[in-house]
C-alpha cells in the first residue's frame, strides 16, 4: 500500500516497458478494468515503479487479480519469443476505518 492505493511493481528486464494492466474482481467476470498501450505510448518502469491503477476503486470484503504485462519492443522487432512478460498478483482488501489493507492470496 502506498498512499491508501495498492502497489503493484514489477522486474523488468531489458528495455521491456508496460503494455498493459488488467484489474479484475475474481468471480465476477463483468468487473474488469483494463488499460492497454499503444507501441509508442508504452511508459517506461523500473523494479521502484508503482504501476498505476487509474485510481481503481478496491472494496473492502472482495478477492482481486492483477496482471501486468510487459512488452520488449527490441525483442518483438528481432522476431525473437517471447517478447513480452505477463506478471500476476491475487490478494484479497480489507477496509479498516477508512484505510484499505491488503490481504495476500494463499
Amino acid at each position: 500500500m502506498v498512499d491508501n492505493h495498492v502497489c503493484v511493481r514489477v522486474q523488468p528486464e531489458g528495455d521491456e516497458r508496460l503494455a498493459g494492466v488488467i484489474i479484475e474482481v475474481i468471480g465476477n467476470a463483468n468487473a474488469i478494468f483494463g488499460k492497454n498501450f499503444a507501441d509508442n505510448e508504452m511508459p517506461a518502469v523500473t523494479a521502484a515503479t508503482r504501476i498505476s491503477d487509474d485510481n481503481y476503486k478496491f472494496e473492502g470484503g472482495r478477492s482481486y487479480g492483477v496482471s501486468v504485462t510487459l512488452l520488449s519492443p527490441d525483442k518483438r522487432s528481432k522476431g525473437i519469443e517471447p517478447a513480452a512478460r505477463l506478471f500476476g498478483a491475487g490478494f484479497s482488501v480489507r477496509n479498516e476505518n477508512g484505510t484499505i489493507q491488503v490481504v495476500p492470496a494463499h
